[in-house]
């Protein structure tokens, strides 16, 4: 038992160096293992919820409180019948019925145990990774990514969004994308269209250019500047942007690509509250959205929101990352488009926007992400 002990104590003053040794869901991952060996178990339980969901904030949601008994015979319209209490008209076509059961341990009061095991996971990774790095430089690395674990058991499929309009079930999926892909920048210029032709030299020339900076990037801005100049420049091609989300690291390294079509308010709601989900794993540095969207008039009273005048329609590209605690800096590129065309004359616009943990009540579809940023 001497050398077990003393193994224990060096493991003690090693955790208490280590990046993440404030970190309360590690600290639980070390303390469980403890017991596990000693107890060979925790004691876990499961949880079923239901629960209204509306808006990109989740802590709004509104809990369905009734017996287990009970729940079982409520059927849909007395689901309906609940909810339309809680919900005018408008934002009751907006709204879901959120409905999910997860693993709960009694240490782990704000996160189930899925995705604690998950974060737990992610953080081993980035110190192997490290750790890698220095005895290796050519990074020969064959364990699986976080990202690859996400997808295998993504917690967000443990949970449904039922709509209220037409009680069916919404679910999104995501794709886990190689690290390395078999690209051939000549075959990509030569099948690009443009607009129903082929590229022109010049075209070619900045697509090639653009291809060669992404390995080359040191800052945040450059990141921004690169994907912003990609997005104008499918822009030009098609008329059409690729909207997604990219998780990068410290290192300006692609984490998690995720592109998206959300023809809904209700899909855009839940998109973002389960980006929040991969956000609170991944622990990416910087964010990228891709995006287009419109300006619109401040609705009146009673006024539906969709209803209102559209001022304005922008291709934009954002990129947010943390500040320090509970604030945050979003920066944007984006540029005015009418009908599928960039407005003439071309003006790029750049602004930069300092947020707190509630988005400054303005960019509402982040909320979900800023509290685990």
């Amino acid at each position: 038992m001497g050398n077990w002990t003393k193994r224990l104590r060096d493991c003690s003053i090693h955790l208490d160096n280590a990046i993440w040794k404030a970190d309360s869901v590690m600290r639980w991952s070390v303390d469980t293992r403890n017991i596990i060996e000693k107890q060979s178990d925790i004691p876990i339980y499961s949880k079923l919820e239901v629960k209204l969901a509306f808006g990109y904030r989740s802590k709004e949601d509104i809990y369905l409180k009734i017996q287990k008994d009970d729940l079982v015979f409520l059927g849909i319209e007395g689901l309906r019948n609940w909810a339309k209490k809680h919900l005018d008209q408008y934002s009751y076509k907006d709204s879901a019925i959120w409905i999910g059961r997860s693993w709960k341990e009694p240490k782990l009061e704000n996160m189930d145990l899925v995705s604690a095991m998950q974060y737990v996971y992610a953080r081993l990774y980035e110190c192997c990774i490290d750790l890698n790095h220095r005895i290796d430089e050519k990074n020969n690395f064959t364990i699986k990514t976080p990202d690859e674990v996400l997808s295998e058991f993504n917690i967000t499929h443990t949970y449904q969004y039922i709509e209220l309009t037409n009680f069916k079930s919404i679910s999104f999926k995501t794709k886990t994308y190689k690290k390395e892909i078999n690209f051939s920048r000549e075959n990509f210029l030569e099948e690009r269209l443009y607009r129903g032709g082929k590229l022109s030299i010049e075209l070619k020339n900045e697509f090639s250019r653009l291809f060669s900076q992404f390995n080359t990037v040191l800052t945040k801005q450059e990141l921004l500047d690169i994907h912003s100049d990609l997005n104008l420049l499918n822009f030009r091609c098609n008329g059409s942007i690729l909207q997604y989300v990219a998780f990068f690291d410290e290192n300006f390294k692609c984490m998690k690509y995720i592109p998206h079509m959300l023809p809904v308010q209700l899909a855009k709601y839940i998109f973002w509250r389960n980006i929040g989900v991969f956000v609170s794993v991944l622990k990416p540095k910087y964010i990228i959205f891709s995006d287009e969207y419109y300006i619109r008039d401040r609705p009146q009273a009673m006024q539906y929101w969709r209803n209102t005048k559209i001022q304005g329609e922008y291709l934009s590209t954002r990129l947010l990352s943390k500040v320090e605690d509970d604030k945050f800096e979003l920066l944007e590129i984006r540029y005015s488009i009418e009908s599928g065309k960039l407005q003439e004359p071309i003006e790029k616009e750049i602004s930069s926007l300092l947020l707190d943990i509630n988005a400054n009540n303005e960019a509402f579809m982040y909320v979900p992400i800023l509290k685990e940023l």
